[in-house]
């Protein structure tokens, strides 16, 4: 809720300025409208994002990649990630046939970007991994026991939850 009133309150006060002096291209309108959207998602999801940090909290010193998970269909699927100015790359398979969906804004949490290389293992116990009905939260833990915990909102919804295994693969690639 103090998010949306932050935001709320930089809508109102700043409404035509320059907010983003890292990106001097982009045009103050689109600046305004890309705080209108955080705003709209923010306020939304406040209450998943919570339970999401309250969660974490385990993990001292974690960092957040944000971006996008699909599921395909049948038992692929791909995701793309945004971590310390390095593109991340997800593909992976479960071990049974999931729905399609579709998870904008997924995060995944990190301690070092190097964590970003090899395959993983999903996660079946401790947290248990799943996909559904409104949410998707996967553990990714390879062999020498780092974890990286994926969740995120579905915005279509499915029919049921489901539990998943299978594995994914990280691919990091450097932005010069």
């Amino acid at each position: 809720m103090l998010g949306c009133v932050i935001l709320q309150f930089a809508l109102f006060k700043y409404p035509f300025r320059n907010l983003d002096y890292t990106h001097k291209r982009r045009s103050v309108i689109t600046q305004y409208w890309s705080l209108l959207k955080l705003q709209a998602h923010w306020c939304a999801i406040y209450p998943v994002y919570v339970h999401a940090l309250i969660g974490y909290v385990g993990l001292i010193m974690s960092q957040p990649a944000v971006g996008i998970l699909i599921g395909q269909g049948g038992n692929h699927f791909t995701g793309t990630f945004v971590a310390q100015k390095n593109i991340v790359l997800l593909t992976g398979t479960f071990s049974q046939s999931v729905v399609p969906f579709l998870a904008p804004g997924a995060i995944v949490k990190y301690k070092s970007v190097s964590d970003f290389k090899g395959t993983y293992d999903i996660e079946l116990f401790d947290p248990r991994s799943f996909v559904g009905e409104t949410t998707v939260d996967i553990t990714f833990v390879n062999d020498s026991s780092v974890k990286l915990p994926l969740t995120g909102i579905i915005i279509s919804q499915t029919r049921e939850r489901q539990v998943i295994t299978g594995f994914g693969t990280f691919i990091l690639i450097p932005i010069p």
